[in-house]
């Protein structure tokens, strides 16, 4: 059985955007999981997982009247750990427990469409986190 719970923050204000998340999640019974997945030592499945983010963000064009378009320059905090447990004889892996900065752009010409580009720095640790830049293109139909 595996359990997943998370509290959910949205909150706009002219254009300014905030948000948070945090998710908690338990495996029962990893340590069975984990055999069957002939996996031993740091490689092996969590017994629980725990992460959670905020962001703030701010609608520049929402200052120019009449808009339609939006232009949200953003930053996040992130904090994750994927194997917050681990069943007996198993042992926690560094890498699973780390940070992430994020600063981003989002350019929405229309409420459906977005482009994004972010820097993030990522960091765990066992040290070996990498820094990254990311672009996306959404639409929700």
């Amino acid at each position: 059985l595996t359990t997943v719970w998370d509290a959910h923050a949205d909150w706009r204000w002219r254009g300014l955007w905030l948000r948070g998340l945090y998710a908690d999640s338990h495996v029962d019974d990893a340590d069975l999981l984990n055999e069957a997945l002939g996996l031993t030592g740091e490689d092996g499945v969590g017994s629980r997982q725990q992460g959670w983010y905020l962001q703030a963000a701010f609608d520049v064009l929402s200052l120019r009247a009449g808009a339609r378009a939006a232009l949200f320059p953003f930053v996040r905090y992130e904090r994750f750990d994927t194997q917050a447990s681990v069943p007996a004889g198993y042992a926690r892996n560094p890498e699973n427990d780390g940070t992430v900065w994020t600063l981003g752009l989002s350019f929405k010409p229309i409420e459906q469409l977005v482009f994004k580009v972010d820097w993030q720095q990522r960091e765990n640790r066992a040290t070996t986190g990498v820094n990254q830049w990311n672009a996306a293109l959404g639409y929700v139909f």
